[in-house]
């Protein structure tokens, strides 16, 4: 759904040696966004009527710039602890992106 090159220009990656790597940041980015929001995403307008989901919508720009946020994030942060550094989640990013998308829970 988000064109290799697209995050490679994200960001600023030249050459193909991370390509696979890139594009299982990119299905792992869709199905957090897929799982934190309820919402199942599709290309296009057709592709959602056909599903016959309640819960389904197009990945639309925002969406995509959400998931490309959070592929640089892992992208860049390879680990899960960082140490030595002073680590502050920046206001309105991926999360709040796909909160405004996100379906409310019971």
């Amino acid at each position: 759904m988000i064109p290799l090159e697209t995050i490679k220009a994200h960001l600023r990656v030249d050459g193909d040696e991370e390509n696979d790597y890139l594009e299982g940041l990119a299905t792992s980015a869709i199905e957090y966004a897929e799982k934190y929001t309820g919402m199942a995403f599709f290309e296009t307008q057709n592709e959602v009527e056909a599903s016959e989901l309640a819960n389904a919508t197009v990945m639309g720009a925002l969406l995509k710039r959400g998931c490309l946020l959070l592929i640089g994030h892992w992208y860049s942060t390879r680990e899960s602890v960082n140490i030595g550094n002073i680590v502050q989640e920046i206001p309105l990013t991926s999360r709040a992106i796909f909160d405004m998308f996100r379906l409310p829970t019971l």
